[in-house]
């Protein structure tokens, strides 16, 4: 499963790197932008807090401050303003650790059933209906097939029907980065030790992509500040609801933003270096038996 990740890793960076990309790193994608309505956003005591809830929570930039967008993409944080895997998975946390409690087949139905319908209804959206058809695949494999498949042609298959039927006609560069991280985490194998480092790889391709520089203390939180998102997400989603009534969100958004500060803060006096390809490489073929060829190699490119 660790060579599986590597190749492809490898596969995706090269169609990042194709000639045939580089004008369309800046292509607009066109989606449904949820808003929060007027009596909800007059339950924060600021606009800029409900505007970076609603980023937040139905990925809807507009009203966001240039300045929050700025210190989110420095910390590399800038893709929770998106509808993602992480976004999915955290909302369908309670189903799935019912099914791992009790396997329920009817359970696993009712998933399918989720993921077809946003996959199929939902406009827009299409990082988010990305990993709904896979975890549907997945689990349509799991309940439904006498010979399973691996994850790796779970994967292919994904691929395939989402090139020729689903998204990737929007915008082939979103697809590829959404593709990337979807990758990273689905052939992980078991080991969860990794799952951190699995954030970092991510990181340091988009970085190499994009000609950025990065804060080594950037690369340390990052991952760690999008887990304990992605714990506090449900919370704020399910918020929405009764905003107006009890707005709870406000106190742990407010604790969000003075960690980002004092993050930010720390990271402008730490130093930064630009990504080069062997550390790309490395990144990539990093596991857990290479563990300290992958350090050797980070070495080498701070030294030169």
């Amino acid at each position: 499963m660790a060579m599986a990740k590597s190749i492809f890793l490898f596969s995706i960076f090269l169609l990042l790197l194709s000639p045939l990309n580089y004008n369309k790193k800046n292509q607009k994608t066109y989606s449904l932008k949820l808003s929060l309505k007027k009596e909800k956003f007059k339950s924060f005591s600021s606009k800029d807090r409900a505007h970076l809830y609603q980023s937040f929570v139905l990925g809807n930039k507009y009203g966001l401050s240039p300045e929050k967008k700025d210190k989110l993409k420095v910390m590399g944080l800038y893709h929770l303003m998106t509808p993602s895997g992480l976004h999915y998975s955290c909302l369908l946390f309670l189903l799935i650790f019912l099914k791992r409690k009790y396997n329920n087949r009817y359970l696993s139905y009712l998933e399918i059933l989720i993921g077809v319908a946003i996959h199929t209804f939902l406009p827009g959206f299409y990082a988010f209906k990305r990993v709904a058809l896979l975890r549907s695949l997945k689990v349509s494999n799991d309940i439904f097939l006498d010979r399973k498949f691996s994850r790796l042609e779970i994967l292919l298959c994904f691929l395939c029907f989402d090139i020729l039927f689903g998204t990737f006609r929007f915008s082939n560069v979103s697809f590829l980065m959404s593709i990337l991280f979807i990758g990273i985490f689905y052939l992980r194998g078991s080991s969860k030790f990794f799952i951190v480092f699995n954030l970092f790889i991510g990181q340091i391709i988009m970085a190499y992509i994009f000609g950025n520089e990065v804060s080594i203390l950037n690369l340390i939180l990052s991952p760690f500040y999008t887990m304990i998102f992605s714990f506090l997400y449900p919370l704020l989603c399910f918020n929405i609801f009764f905003l107006d009534i009890i707005n709870y969100s406000e106190y742990i958004l407010l604790f969000l933003e003075k960690l980002l500060e004092a993050s930010y803060f720390l990271s402008k006096v730490t130093p930064y270096f630009q990504v080069t390809l062997p550390f790309v490489i490395s990144a990539i073929l990093i596991n857990r038996k290479n563990f300290l060829f992958f350090f050797a190699l980070s070495f080498l490119t701070f030294t030169n």
